[in-house]
């Protein structure tokens, strides 16, 4: 017997109860390390960065632990790729966390925090774009779950995500003729969530971690802040978009 359209719809939201409860309990040390600039703060960031580097120690290398639930790809029996996957994973995984934390120490709170709600609403916008409307498939070598229509909606919501954060906090005058930014620090989020799936399919691994459930690893939370760090770093670089108080 078919299921019935209440069925699937309710089959498609199946993880959105512990995504919601994990993201509760991740909120507070999220809000400590982007509204405290205190040492002990910096010292956590660098924590959840060590955590992220010891998943991809295990991935890259901890054959025993790995998840082979995903189906076998054409790189498993290309060593060389498979290292500079992994290596390259690890250069942006470590540029992410620099980039983050330098941010962190050097602009305003309100900057570093509408960095982190755009990545948030991106992830969100996305997965409930996904789950909603589905449609065509966005890259199903790499991850069969992705939508262009998740896409999009991540890119909405992730962009209105980071200007209302300034919004709020009164700077929107400031930052308006600066928008677009906040589109490609979103689309840089997707594509660090992207990227991680890539080399987690490379390595037959279905998620990182089990530290958060509906979530995965500390890589799964994050892949898309350390992209997403990287570009905002160099907007700051080359402008004042995201630097000063």
């Amino acid at each position: 017997m078919a299921p019935s359209p209440h069925e699937m719809k309710r089959s498609r939201f199946h993880d959105l109860a512990p995504r919601l409860l994990s993201s509760l309990l991740m909120a507070p040390v999220g809000y400590y390390i982007v509204m405290s600039h205190h040492k002990v703060a910096y010292g956590l960031m660098a924590l959840l960065i060590f955590a992220v580097i010891a998943e991809w120690f295990l991935i890259s290398f901890g054959k025993k632990l790995r998840n082979h639930s995903r189906p076998a790809t054409d790189y498993d029996n290309r060593p060389g790729f498979r290292i500079s996957v992994s290596l390259l994973t690890l250069l942006t995984v470590c540029a992410g966390g620099a980039a983050f934390i330098e941010l962190s120490v050097k602009a305003a709170p309100v900057i570093t925090a509408a960095l982190v709600m755009t990545v948030i609403c991106a992830d969100t916008g996305a997965y409930l774009a996904g789950k909603i409307f589905g449609g065509r498939k966005l890259c199903p070598a790499i991850s069969p779950n992705k939508t262009v229509a998740g896409l999009i909606g991540g890119l909405t919501a992730g962009a209105f995500g980071g200007y209302c954060t300034y919004a709020f906090a009164g700077e929107a005058a400031r930052f308006t003729p600066h928008f677009p930014v906040f589109f490609l620090l979103a689309l840089s989020a997707q594509c660090g969530d992207l990227w991680e799936s890539f080399f987690k399919r490379v390595f037959g691994v279905k998620d990182s971690g089990v530290w958060f459930p509906g979530h995965g690893g500390f890589f799964d939370r994050l892949d898309g802040l350390l992209f997403a760090s990287v570009t905002a770093w160099l907007f700051s670089a080359q402008s004042n978009v995201f630097s000063g108080a």
